[in-house]
């Protein structure tokens, strides 16, 4: 039962943050807005805090850990296929974001007693 409100803690920093960082970048990139933004963080982030919880990143080691790379494809992936930034972009707006907010989210699921 832990384990899901850790999941639910990560999912709600994954998702605020995830809105934020999609709604700015496309309006600084694009100067428009994606449709249904706000359902397709609904529909992406908790996958995404989903592996945050399952596979942490920790501040120590987060660059020599296999995980950083499966963790970076993802949210690249997300970005690419779900909020339709073009490739390039996809690949700048994601690392920012999981190396900007990926830590954040993993020290609430070490310090609340997850995975890791």
């Amino acid at each position: 039962m832990a384990v899901i409100g850790i999941w639910l803690l990560v999912w709600a920093i994954v998702g605020v943050t995830l809105f934020l960082t999609v709604e700015t970048a496309q309006r600084y990139i694009y100067e428009e807005r994606v449709d249904l933004l706000a359902w397709r963080v609904v529909a992406i982030s908790p996958i995404l805090a989903a592996l945050l919880v399952q596979w942490p990143l920790s501040f120590p080691d987060m660059f020599y850990s296999a995980a950083l790379w499966f963790h970076a494809v993802i949210w690249v992936t997300a970005c690419l296929l779900c909020f339709r930034f073009q490739p390039i972009h996809a690949v700048g707006v994601g690392i920012i974001a999981l190396m900007l907010f990926g830590p954040v989210a993993s020290y609430v699921v070490v310090t609340m007693g997850g995975a890791g």
